[in-house]
């Protein structure tokens, strides 16, 4: 939450967030509403299969549970919030999400999706070249299987991830 909120600070008006990786909405919707209490015309484009990860017994209950989605329950929580000209909900994978929007240039990409080294490599080299100049390319979960695939990808680019507790980042 800190790391969201800091990042807001930086901002500017008319920015565009792509946050991979929402499951039920709790960071997303405490970024929207650091981005209402901004007042900065800001928009965060959730992307989730809404589907958990098939590795994890909690998200697999949970998603079958709610009939083999959550997105309702993520949209709920989006909607008690009235956050909904905010957040925007993408349906996706994330290797694929941006050619299903309008957006293709962010100023801030955060990744929290799989946690495995070949879903975030893939993510991490399917997403950098979406980031603006000057932007703020982060995740979260830095340690083990994502901190080996995100410091190889930056390694070939000659950049290096900073860490902010368990998030990892860099600005463009």
């Amino acid at each position: 939450e800190h790391f969201y909120a800091e990042v807001i600070k930086v901002l500017q008006n008319g920015s565009n967030i792509l946050e991979i990786g929402t499951w039920l909405g709790k960071s997303t919707c405490f970024l929207g509403e650091c981005i209402r209490a901004s007042k900065k015309d800001i928009k965060v484009y959730a992307v989730d299969s809404f589907a958990g990860e098939d590795t994890c017994e909690f998200q697999i209950n949970k998603v079958t549970s709610n009939g083999g989605t959550i997105f309702n329950e993520f949209w709920k929580n989006v909607n008690d919030l009235n956050l909904q000209n905010i957040i925007y909900p993408v349906i996706s994978e994330s290797y694929n999400c941006v050619e299903k929007l309008d957006c293709k240039e962010f100023d801030f990409i955060f990744i929290d999706a799989d946690h495995k080294y070949l879903p975030v490599k893939k993510d991490v080299e399917t997403l950098f070249p979406y980031l603006k100049p000057r932007g703020i390319f982060a995740g979260h979960d830095y340690e083990k299987e994502v901190q080996q695939a995100v410091d190889e990808f930056l390694a070939s680019k000659n950049l290096k991830a900073h860490r902010a507790g368990m998030c990892w980042y860099l600005q463009n």
